[in-house]
């Protein structure tokens, strides 16, 4: 098993690397760490994206400034602008005194955007001028203020399959002038990392670990695929030192670990939340709009877009006018701007959505 945790400068490598295709992206970090080139990091949950992103910080000439994270599917547009590019007191009715932005908390330093597929395409345009000129407007500001920061952004979906609707390009080759992508765990991988999480979450709870346990546990881990990544293995340990017994088994404490993740997991799928009183029908609407505008912006025609749907290219124009959308606007600003309308009514009834997607 070929261990990656290097070292450069007297500085440790945290990114846990042992099968192939993790080694590779881990040398691509480093390269990567001595420039100032945005970077863009592709996976999905759990594979160690922000590990990563503080990775390429703590060894890069900026190690010395800050490291600041956001996570941009928990806030709102509006929020979402005050917190990156801060806000001058009134700027809006809660704005009770003057907020320092996150671009600004993060000058000389990196500034490690999550989820950016999230981001919404108004704060796109922002970001985007902000990443070409260095330089933003904070709300309510009445003069520019530049700052100095390298930006490292992540997302667990395909952004190349979310563009130009949800996701613009000129951003996404922005970000990306060299992405890294990392694949989901392999057993190589699991079985390392759940060795140095055995032994930290033992530390941590006061724990001894047996030579036998240190010698099953990256194996039984192995055997399992962990869609929730690195946080799921972690928490399935940690309940094994929670739960074992001096005679009992450790692949018997360890089974009984895993068999309460997949009664949490079936609980937390099983109570679905009621939507919002009364909204059911806005919500029905929304959902049959924003699908249609999706494949708006898709195709290349009215007609196309009525082959698609089955409806006559005069309903199509029809709905369209409803909508706000001219016929010759389906690759335009005004469609991006209905798609984040329609999303915004969608925002009440989002958590019952997605409950329903995933049960």
């Amino acid at each position: 098993m070929h261990v990656q945790h290097n070292q450069s400068n007297g500085k440790k490598w945290v990114f846990t690397a042992a099968s192939k295709s993790r080694r590779d992206a881990l040398e691509l970090a480093k390269k990567l760490s001595r420039w100032r080139c945005p970077v863009l990091i592709l996976g999905p949950t759990g594979v160690g994206k922000e590990v990563l992103a503080e990775d390429i910080h703590a060894h890069s000439d900026r190690a010395t400034g800050r490291f600041v994270a956001i996570n941009c599917a928990s806030l709102t547009p509006g929020l979402f602008e005050s917190e990156l590019f801060g806000h001058h007191r009134g700027a809006f009715t809660s704005a009770f005194a003057h907020k320092v932005g996150l671009v600004e908390l993060a000058n000389r330093g990196t500034l490690f955007l999550d989820e950016i597929s999230e981001l919404p395409l108004e704060v796109q345009a922002k970001l985007l001028r902000f990443l070409a000129r260095g330089t933003f407007w904070p709300l309510g500001g009445t003069e520019e203020r530049s700052a100095d920061v390298r930006v490292i952004a992540a997302a667990n979906r395909d952004l190349r399959k979310m563009m130009p609707a949800s996701f613009r390009e000129d951003l996404f080759y922005r970000l990306s002038v060299v992405p890294i992508v990392l694949s989901a765990l392999e057993a190589e991988d699991t079985q390392l990392i759940c060795c140095e999480l055995t032994e930290d979450i033992a530390r941590r709870l006061a724990c001894t670990i047996t030579s036998a346990e240190l010698a099953a546990l990256p194996h039984l881990a192995a055997r399992s695929s962990w869609q929730g990544g690195v946080r799921e293995l972690s928490n399935v340990l940690e309940r094994y030192f929670v739960l074992r017994e001096h005679n009992t088994a450790i692949e018997e404490t360890w089974d009984a670990s895993i068999a309460l993740s997949a009664v949490e997991l079936h609980s937390a799928r099983s109570s679905i939340p009621e939507p919002p009183l009364g909204s059911v029908p806005e919500m029905l609407r929304s959902v049959d709009d924003l699908v249609f505008l999706r494949l708006a912006g898709q195709v290349h025609s009215i007609r196309e877009l009525a082959e698609r749907v089955g409806r006559t290219p005069q309903a199509i124009y029809n709905r369209l006018k409803r909508l706000g959308v001219g016929p010759d606007e389906l690759h335009g600003d005004q469609l991006a701007k209905r798609i984040l309308e329609v999303r915004g009514a969608l925002a009440p009834c989002r958590e019952w959505i997605q409950a329903v997607l995933n049960d």
